[in-house]
């Protein structure tokens, strides 16, 4: 499988690092083959120019074997001058190279695994090396347990503050991240963070605007450090935090949870995602099951989360339907449902824009200005490891506390 052709008007997005201005996003394709037509649009090839703060971008990679008018056709995921890549292209002109496995298909896939190297030759960070399990928390066996280590890490941060000490770190490496992504969550207690206007005894434990009920959880261990503080929570789980608003946890015995519901739970990659949404919101994917994978993949979720930023600069909220039709006014029809589809992922699934792809959370706290989409880069700090839990026969947060007991909802400060 190939992948989807780049032409005029399709969007570009740079490193938020040199060269040009800091941060430095890319913009649409201006340039292409205007006797080659594909999808209304001129192709684009290597070496056509990309609108760009500062000076203009360049593709600057695309098909080995495919030539238009001379040169290498320019295709989703191909780089730019700039170092970064182009993350839109028309999803049904699939554009491939020679030299894959089975002949003719192209060597890599939009839709794949990710961008980012999970290793690399430069020296192992201190996140790159795994901790001993035995070294590692141990997993709480009650839920009065677990609120007393929730306890006992609020003295210690409060300790912190007072003192002008850093606050307490997670004890899990990326690589300890990475291990938990390939094994699986073992832990019988789960955490998941709601805005409290959502978290009464009629509200359930998923997404309150979806049809479908799923939720997005991580271990107790991997978020206890925190204690009750919702900032430093949400920065882990990759949750755009609120001032404004009121959060309360919910600690959840995802054993019992299980025995008495019908639920189906994995580690959410964007294929693992994908897969779930082809099958989940298949009435609303029919005949467009095939750029499901596209808009989950590592590339054009470098353009989703600019298109979000950007909509947000013009006071919109692509959540929004009128704000999304005013947003896309200017875009043709296909880039128009390729980028509906991505934020339906977000609004019935709760896929954001800081999903990365790979099982792990973006950290909101770190320093790092590039979101890391893609492969697992064990050299780079990431938030947590995540569970996402499709419900079948959601109850509501009053049942599962006070009639079954696996549910305790603790405000956050």
């Amino acid at each position: 499988m190939g992948k989807p052709a780049a032409r005029v008007g399709d969007m570009h997005v740079c490193p938020k690092t040199n060269p040009g201005p800091v941060p430095h996003v890319g913009g649409p394709i201006a340039v292409g083959s205007s006797n080659v037509i594909i999808g209304g649009m001129p192709a684009a090839r290597v070496g056509d120019m990309a609108v760009c703060i500062g000076p203009p971008d360049k593709a600057s990679s695309g098909s080995s074997t495919v030539l238009i008018n001379g040169k290498p056709a320019a295709r989703m995921g191909d780089s730019s001058g700039h170092g970064g890549k182009i993350v839109v292209g028309y999803p049904t002109v699939l554009i491939g190279d020679s030299g894959g496995s089975g002949g003719g298909g192209a060597a890599a896939s939009p839709a794949g695994g990710g961008s980012s190297p999970a290793n690399n030759s430069s020296p192992q960070s201190t996140s790159a090396k795994q901790t001993p399990k035995e070294k590692l928390p141990q997993k709480p066996q009650s839920l009065p347990e677990c609120e007393e280590r929730i306890a006992q890490a609020k003295d210690e941060i409060a300790a912190c503050r007072a003192e002008g000490k850093p606050l307490p770190q997670s004890p899990y490496t990326t690589a300890d991240k990475k291990r938990i992504v390939e094994e699986g969550l073992d832990e019988k207690y789960i955490v998941r963070i709601v805005e409290t206007k959502y978290a009464g005894d009629d509200g359930s434990i998923g997404n309150p605007h979806a049809e479908v009920k799923t939720y997005w959880t991580t271990t107790f261990t991997q978020l206890e450090h925190a204690d009750s503080d919702a900032k430093l929570i949400c920065d882990a789980v990759g949750i755009d935090h609120k001032p404004d608003s009121e959060y309360t946890m919910l600690l959840i015995d995802q054993e019992a949870a299980a025995e008495t519901g019908d639920m189906v739970s994995f580690i959410p990659t964007s294929k693992n995602l994908s897969n779930f949404a082809r099958q989940a919101l298949k009435d609303e994917f029919k005949g467009k099951e095939h750029l499901v994978g596209i808009v989950m993949s590592p590339e054009y979720s470098e353009y989703y989360e600019f298109a979000v930023n950007d909509a947000k600069e013009q006071e919109l909220n692509l959540w929004n339907p009128k704000d999304f039709e005013s947003y896309t006014a200017d875009m043709d029809e296909s880039t128009k449902e390729i980028l509906k589809i991505r934020q339906d992922m977000n609004n019935k699934l709760g896929a954001n824009k800081h999903f990365l792809g790979n099982g792990l959370t973006k950290d909101l706290a770190s320093s790092s200005r590039a979101t890391p989409f893609g492969d697992i880069d064990l050299n780079r700090e990431y938030g947590v490891a995540e569970v996402f839990t499709h419900d079948k026969n959601p109850k509501t947060l009053g049942k599962l506390e006070q009639d079954d007991h696996i549910l305790k909802r603790i405000p956050l400060s």
